[in-house]
């Protein structure tokens, strides 16, 4: 209840205080929980690189503690939210 979905190439920057989710082509503040590792249904690394498969895993198990601190969301995630559901308002009135 009360959840939205959100447009756009998301990610989520980890601070000291919080988590913010942000757009894809922001620029970097913190650092960034998600890593692509497909787009558009191909691989987003070279030759099958398990290595990087494996540093993906391992960044998202260091960053686990920090799903406890409070989840905002960017300017521009909030303009992204307030497009789409005026498009959506405009479509069905």
């Amino acid at each position: 209840m009360g959840k939205i979905p959100i447009p756009g190439e998301l990610n989520i920057e980890i601070t000291d205080t919080h988590r913010t989710i942000v757009q894809e082509d922001e620029p970097v503040q913190g650092k960034r929980l998600l890593t692509t590792v497909y787009k558009n249904g191909v691989l987003a690394y070279p030759n099958n690189d398990i290595t990087y498969i494996d540093t993906c895993r391992k960044h998202l198990i260091e960053n686990f503690n920090d799903i406890t601190k409070i989840s905002v969301r960017s300017t521009k995630t909030e303009e992204a939210i307030t497009e789409v559901k005026e498009w959506f308002d405009g479509q069905s009135a």
